[in-house]
């Protein structure tokens, strides 16, 4: 497995409760819809018990689904705005090890982005991992850029409800 390079940021348990879980929800739910309407049989996913691994799998364990909560996607009902899919090194090397789906949310659960573990595994083996600044990190944090052209986006009918109380947006 290919080293991570570059800086490793610290676990940050209230993000990853403002946005995680409601982005597995809308995951499965979708999934499970999917299956309902094309076959008349629901596509289960379930919560990895891997903690360290990808987020979610088939219930029979055959493949991963990585989900990512992209709130940098804020047009509603619009398709995958962006000249690229950008995948944390980490989730990389996780596609290497499994087949592992990419799944990224916009900001207002409306869209659902899809890149197929065929795509993800097939950019990350011949392609290098490239720094890329954020508004978050601005340098160390290396991703691959999976061109847009791999995306598949599709409108997400899920109500998802909020503790307005416990939830800041940043």
């Amino acid at each position: 497995m290919d080293k991570i390079i570059g800086i490793k940021y610290k676990f940050n348990p209230r993000s990853y409760e403002r946005n995680d879980p409601p982005c597995r929800k809308a995951t499965k739910k979708y999934f499970y819809d999917i299956g309902m309407r094309d076959k008349k049989i629901p596509i289960i996913l379930l919560d990895n018990p891997d903690k360290y691994g990808p987020d979610l799998m088939l219930e029979d364990g055959s493949e991963y689904f990585e989900v990512y909560h992209c709130r940098t996607w804020k047009n509603i009902n619009t398709t995958w705005p962006y000249r690229v899919y950008n995948l944390p090194q980490k989730k990389g090397n996780d596609a290497k090890r499994h087949k592992c789906n990419q799944v990224g949310i916009d900001l207002n659960y409306t869209m659902i982005a899809l890149v197929s573990w065929q795509d993800t595994r097939a950019w990350v083996m011949n392609n290098e991992a490239v720094e890329i600044p954020n508004k978050r990190i601005l340098n160390g944090e290396y991703m691959y850029e999976i061109p847009g052209k791999y995306v598949e986006s599709y409108p997400l009918k899920v109500e998802i409800k909020f503790d307005l109380d416990n939830f800041v947006q940043y």
